[in-house]
């Protein structure tokens, strides 16, 4: 599904509530409510085979991109094309028609389940997240909240008729966050992976030179989703 499609469904989702999204031969990708960081946050889960679900994180999506580009850089093209192409909005089952039985040597998961992922991935940035430059549009008032024994001033935003506490993020729209972390894997030195996963991992932002898009021929990714929300 696309994005703007998708993102009814994920937000009406009830708490605890799960839905499967995608389906493979051999994994399933699947939305669960959780309202850990925000109100609406949702985990996204994995299921290999037989295996139990479990929480993929942007570190094991980074790692394995980092594997297929390192076996088979161009190959790994491909994939990071239909990466922008998720990041804008489209639909990842059509783009993974689009690549066909694609396989690399060194993998984690397939590349059709690295799109499913990391479209969820994005898309749980964005219901994080309010752009910093959009904040005054949504803004409702600021709470106190206690974060690792500091008092820190926390938005509570207006968003589809519902008052509900926010982050803040510098990027517009917020899954550039993840989008960025996957240029850098794409275009660095196979041997920057360690920085790469490091920066990742302590949740710090790629460098501000990973804005620019891997590819010329893209077109302008849909602004922050919850923009669309009606109400």
């Amino acid at each position: 599904m696309r994005m703007i499609e998708l993102l009814p469904r994920l937000w009406s989702l009830k708490k605890n509530e799960s839905m499967h999204v995608y389906k493979t031969d051999n994994a399933k990708v699947i939305a669960t409510r959780t309202d850990k960081n925000s109100p609406k946050d949702f985990g996204v889960g994995l299921v290999l085979g037989e295996k139990p679900e479990f929480r993929p994180t942007h570190v094991r999506l980074l790692f394995d991109l980092h594997l297929k580009r390192r076996s088979e850089p161009e190959k790994s093209k491909k994939l990071f094309h239909a990466l922008e192409k998720v990041y804008e909005g489209e639909d990842p089952e059509k783009l993974a028609l689009k690549l066909g039985n694609i396989t690399f040597n060194m993998q984690l998961d397939s590349a059709e389940v690295n799109l499913y992922y990391a479209q969820l991935l994005m898309i749980e940035q964005d219901f994080n997240y309010v752009p910093k430059e959009e904040l005054d549009k949504y803004l409702v008032k600021y709470v106190t909240k206690k974060i690792r024994g500091k008092d820190v001033e926390v938005p509570v935003v207006k968003i589809a008729g519902e008052d509900m506490e926010k982050k803040v993020s510098n990027l517009n729209p917020p899954r550039d966050f993840l989008m960025r972390f996957i240029r850098w894997t794409a275009k660095s030195e196979l041997e920057d992976i360690d920085d790469i996963i490091t920066q990742a991992v302590r949740n710090r932002p790629a460098n501000r030179e990973f804005r620019e898009r891997l590819f010329e021929d893209l077109s302008e990714p849909l602004p922050w989703l919850l923009k669309s929300l009606k109400g």
